[in-house]
């Protein structure tokens, strides 16, 4: 059992990631859910968890303080992606706001969904890594963003090739295209011949 317990380390290709975030609760407990929201940008998001109104009813100084310090930061920066991000941190350390995870959640879950890997027990050892770090901080957006920048690519090291919902919904979008577009030149082309065979019959 030693030796089996070695070889699977050596072989985790997550043992040099450090999880400083993650809480691993007993098999009994749930997972966390997904926090709700869609929004256009984190500019969007951000400006509106942020906003010192918010702090108002019922009235909190330092947050209202805090809130208004982020919000002139955020509209100085609202081009900057990273910039937001950081702002973002703070917003949670320092107001204890929760950002919207559902999106990013869910595309992930398809993404890494282990169900699509249990004839190939290599890459399903990873996935199953991967789609429990994803469970488990279900409510961690910076978290999510870490492991969708991380695990891609220590499964494309692997050559676990990924199903991408968003490629395969595009991918169906075009095709419903192209059947719709089919199916109006076969019905302009059915009407066509049909006056021209009229047109004869008259003649």
């Amino acid at each position: 059992m030693e030796t089996d317990n070695i070889q699977f380390e050596e072989m985790n290709p997550w043992k040099d990631i450090d999880y400083t975030q993650q809480k691993m609760p007993a098999p009994s407990k749930r997972f966390p859910t997904p926090i709700k929201g869609r929004y256009a940008s984190l500019y969007d998001e951000i400006k509106k968890k942020c906003n010192p109104l918010n702090y108002m009813s019922p009235y909190d100084y330092e947050k209202v303080k805090i809130s208004n310090e982020l919000t002139a930061l955020i509209e100085q920066n609202k081009s900057d992606v990273e910039e937001l991000k950081r702002l973002r941190k703070r917003a949670v350390e320092e107001l204890g706001i929760q950002f919207a995870t559902i999106e990013l959640y869910e595309e992930l879950t398809y993404n890494f969904n282990p169900k699509k890997y249990v004839n190939n027990p290599t890459h399903l050892r990873l996935i199953n890594e991967v789609y429990h770090n994803i469970l488990m901080n279900a409510d961690n957006i910076e978290m999510l963003e870490r492991i969708k920048q991380d695990d891609t690519k220590v499964c494309r090291t692997a050559g676990i090739v990924l199903v991408n919902k968003k490629k395969e919904e595009e991918i169906e979008k075009e095709w419903e295209k192209q059947e719709t577009m089919a199916a109006i030149v076969y019905i302009v082309s059915s009407i066509v011949i049909l006056f021209i065979l009229i047109s004869i019959a008259q003649n």
